[in-house]
């Protein structure tokens, strides 16, 4: 009687075991994309925008303003940030997102002429604002001051 390994009487005879044909990389193509778990996520960004028109949030508070500017709810189809469990809804066709502290943010649009027209306007109050800094200064030179020396040691101080 042939001795096996292990128990007295027991006959172990070598079996050829099939190799399974295993491709040599994975087929991964079809997995979701993951994000960095630590890392900042998309919360706001907006896709599915119309050409021609310059997208915001407007906190609550701020409608008022913005419609008397120019600017309309979004009520069409967008994709607003990653995919979430809690994800906000479109109230009554609105898009609105919860911005945390109870404040709710609403997406809004205007045309691209008005956003230019409104910023135009900002630029022309904050060059109104320099220029009145700039003529306060120095007593109305050039509205600058200082020197700037550049060399090494204290030869220049």
């Amino acid at each position: 009687m042939a001795r096996g390994f292990g128990r007295v009487g027991v006959v172990q005879t070598p079996v050829d075991v099939a190799v399974e044909d295993r491709p040599s990389k994975l087929n991964r193509s079809n997995r979701p994309q993951r994000g960095a778990i630590h890392g900042k996520r998309n919360k706001i960004t907006v896709t599915g925008t119309e050409a021609g028109f310059h997208y915001c949030w407007v906190n609550e508070d701020n409608v008022e303003r913005f419609l008397e500017d120019g600017y309309t709810f979004v009520t069409h189809e967008v994709k607003v940030g990653d995919k979430a469990i809690n994800k906000d809804s479109q109230i009554g066709g609105k898009v609105s997102k919860n911005m945390g502290n109870s404040v709710t943010a609403y997406l809004m649009r205007c045309t691209e002429e008005i956003y230019q027209e409104i910023m135009d306007m900002l630029n022309q109050e904050v060059d109104e604002t320099e220029q009145t800094m700039k003529g306060s200064l120095n007593q109305s030179k050039d509205g600058q001051y200082g020197q700037v020396k550049v060399g090494p040691g204290l030869d220049n101080l």
